[in-house]
């Protein structure tokens, strides 16, 4: 029999980490999903969980734990209107570079704000690739360790750290990424190749190399062009 957490749970903005997260969390004693545009696929997630799917942040008044899936500003404009009755209701945040002292400003008395930085990405997550979360709050105690753990456990791997190269670190790959690709891009037009061949090989070769590298050891294509690459740098 699975354990039902005893806490009211809400989660705010059901896209595409917004889902992932959802389709993760364990058995809530009550679980309120809140997007402003609901639709068919969040009808499916919501039943799916036994959850109730709302498009009014007034639902969220009994919560003990809300998570917010969204923008920075629309994070700090929510925490500005929400209204909650639990004497300490739990907020926890996954968006990048959130102005912290403005959300912290704008939350409600009784709001305890959680930052958590998710190291991943929405797509490779429900491919069954887990994420990296770092909880980036100082001082945690053992009791927020072991909520923590219990949320988003089944998501992730936990760490804990406030050093800030977290918030840097997808951002950091993506650009490394889109350079390559640039670059790869200006040399297959350099070679005069015409755009449907170029498309293929940015849409399907790079795409797929990427998606494997480095794991696959068993890959002789990327053993060979790791091999090259590391021979030509080599003194």
């Amino acid at each position: 029999m699975s354990v039902v957490l005893p806490y009211k749970i809400g989660v705010v903005g059901i896209g595409k980490m917004g889902s992932c997260i959802t389709a993760a969390l364990p058995q809530a004693e009550k679980l309120v999903l809140v997007d402003n545009r609901p639709d068919e696929r969040m009808e499916r997630l919501a039943r799916s969980k036994g959850a109730v799917l709302a498009s009014d942040i007034g639902q969220l008044h009994d919560m003990d734990v809300i998570i917010l899936a969204l923008d920075p500003a629309l994070s700090v404009e929510l925490v500005r209107q929400l209204q909650c009755g639990n004497p300490a209701v739990r907020v926890v945040n996954i968006a990048t570079f959130i102005d912290k002292q403005a959300f912290e400003a704008a939350l409600q008395g009784n709001m305890i704000p959680y930052y958590l930085k998710i190291i991943g990405e929405a797509g490779e997550i429900r491919n069954g690739n887990r994420p990296l979360l770092v909880v980036q709050q100082e001082g945690c105690d053992e009791e927020e360790k072991a909520l923590m753990s219990a949320l988003f456990g089944p998501f992730g791997d936990l760490i804990y750290s406030s050093d800030p190269i977290y918030e840097q670190l997808n951002a950091l790959g993506a650009k490394q990424i889109v350079q390559s690709i640039l670059r790869l891009e200006q040399a297959l037009k350099d070679k005069g190749l015409p755009p449907v061949v170029i498309e293929k090989v940015v849409g399907n070769v790079m795409k797929g190399t990427c998606a494997t590298y480095p794991w696959a050891e068993d890959d002789i294509f990327i053993r060979r062009i790791k091999s090259d690459l590391q021979a030509a740098v080599a003194p």
